[in-house]
């Protein structure tokens, strides 16, 4: 994972009924590739996600993944799990404020 990475995304929801009649609702994170760096697969490449959490309590805007919470293999010293949370993208975004989002190891 490179310190330079950065991955601006939008996020959207939308609700709508199916062809079932079931109401669904969606959000979804789509990379800005202009504001960004890399793309979202490369901060979950080649590592398991343990858990996603609900992104239900965040409102549709512009937002940067940002990891945090990075564990390290005490042998090897290499990072080896991290969690990652959406932090509101602004120019100069605090990486101190945000909603975890992902858990991989």
């Amino acid at each position: 994972m490179s310190n330079s990475l950065r991955v601006i995304v939008r996020l959207t929801s939308s609700t709508y009924f199916s062809a079932t009649g079931n109401l669904v609702l969606t959000k979804k994170l789509t990379l800005l590739k202009r504001l960004s760096t890399g793309t979202i697969q490369d901060l979950v490449q080649d590592l398991e996600c343990d858990s996603v959490d609900l992104l239900e309590s965040l409102e549709d805007g512009v937002y940067e993944i940002t990891p945090y919470d990075l564990q390290y293999d005490w042998e090897l010293g290499v990072c080896d799990g991290y969690d990652l949370k959406l932090v509101a993208y602004s120019k100069n975004s605090s990486y101190s404020e945000g909603k975890r989002i992902l858990h991989i190891t």
